[in-house]
């Protein structure tokens, strides 16, 4: 690990560590932080820190990277375009939604540019980032004819709004999962690796 890289790390764990567990800490009961569980951004957020943690602690890992990837950038992504309109945090609550949706977003990406593990992903890979969102998507479709709570996501709710929207949806979703995909891809590519060396 390099200089660069170890002080990514240390940034990106040290903020989003405090953010998702205030999320938890915040909610009213149990059942409350289970639910959490069901939300994508809780989930990508977690998966960042898993493996962020896992490589800093000496696992070298490849194959996460690019859904993993995909999918912190897709979380950033929806949020800004469709979802930050829907509420309004303050607060401490504020500091947490704009690192869950943002900075964690961003310093995951500087990490994989500076990463000195980091392979050449194949295009041929990029399928890899379509059956987290899927099954997702699945899961929230299913959950949304008995859930009692408010759904999670409005392109989820069958029931409003019919398949033909949520197959609108899945399709925009998929494009942009791919999209996304892409970004992680072609960084992982950039010849860079030289260029880190003279930061350990």
């Amino acid at each position: 690990m390099n200089r660069l890289n170890k002080a990514i790390t240390i940034l990106l764990l040290a903020t989003a560590i405090p953010a998702i567990s205030y999320r938890f800490i915040e909610a009213a009961s149990w059942a409350d932080r289970l639910d959490l569980l069901g939300y994508f951004t809780i989930q990508s957020n977690i998966l960042v820190i898993l493996l962020v943690a896992l490589q800093a602690g000496g696992r070298k890992i490849t194959t996460a990277k690019l859904p993993v990837g995909a999918a912190i950038i897709i979380t950033g992504l929806i949020y800004q375009l469709l979802l930050r309109q829907t509420w309004s945090p303050q607060g401490v609550s504020a500091l947490v939604s704009n690192i869950n949706h943002g900075s964690t977003t961003v310093l995951y990406l500087l990490w994989l540019c500076t990463d000195s593990y980091r392979t050449r992903i194949s295009w041929k890979e990029i399928w890899k980032v379509i059956p987290y969102p899927a099954g997702y998507c699945l899961f929230g479709v299913f959950e949304a004819f008995y859930r009692t709570r408010p759904i999670r996501y409005f392109f989820l709710d069958i029931r409003r709004n019919g398949w033909a929207s949520f197959s609108f949806w899945f399709a925009g979703l998929t494009g942009l999962f791919l999209l996304a995909g892409a970004l992680v891809i072609a960084l992982s590519r950039m010849e860079n690796q030289k260029r880190w060396q003279a930061t350990k």
